[in-house]
């Protein structure tokens, strides 16, 4: 149940976003992009009833969870009345602690 959460995307996550998407444009077009976007929102959106989908990734930052959505990983925290995208990376990048500073 929803429960009137909200999505928040840090700034690092609108920065992690806009370089996802401006890298799909350029590389497989501006349908691909809205695409992929679509998806990657739904995804997101998704979370606000399913909150605890995710896998605990405590070890990289308390109550950090994660999610994969294509060839990404949404990292997020379940706060009291909203879901926190902290970072969006690339499935093949390590996370580390110094994504979640």
């Amino acid at each position: 149940m929803r429960l009137n959460r909200k999505l928040r995307l840090t700034d690092e996550a609108e920065s992690d976003l806009a370089d996802i998407l401006t890298y799909t444009l350029t590389r497989w077009g501006e349908s691909q992009m809205y695409a992929y976007s679509e998806m990657i929102f739904d995804t997101l959106h998704q979370l606000l009833d399913f909150p605890e989908r995710g896998i605990s990734r405590s070890a990289l930052q308390h109550e950090l969870r994660s999610c994969p959505i294509g060839e990404h990983i949404a990292f997020y925290r379940i706060a009291d009345n909203e879901i926190v995208v902290r970072r969006i990376l690339h499935s093949r990048q390590k996370a580390t602690r110094k994504h979640f500073r």
